[in-house]
């Protein structure tokens, strides 16, 4: 948690505890329901916010799936504010 939001690093990517299931997997035949099945690790994590030793993930992180295509952030959830 950051600002008692949710935060995760660049290896938050275990399926179905830190991914949810996307509904219905749209790289599979016939459709399934999606269960992730996720990279080593996401692609891009954040180059000055760290949450421990690890990168955080920002609104340019990707993580592939091994099925196909590509998981990432519609609306991160995080956001600056400049006050003055």
């Amino acid at each position: 948690m950051v600002s008692g939001a949710p935060a995760a690093t660049i290896f938050d990517r275990t399926a179905l505890v830190n991914l949810p299931s996307f509904g219905i997997c749209k790289m599979s035949s016939p459709h399934v329901p999606c269960t992730p099945d996720p990279a080593p690790s996401f692609l891009i994590g954040s180059p000055t916010v760290r949450i421990g030793e690890s990168p955080a993930l920002d609104h340019l992180s990707t993580l592939p799936c091994t099925k196909g295509g590509s998981i990432s952030f519609q609306l991160p959830g995080q956001f600056s504010v400049e006050v003055g």
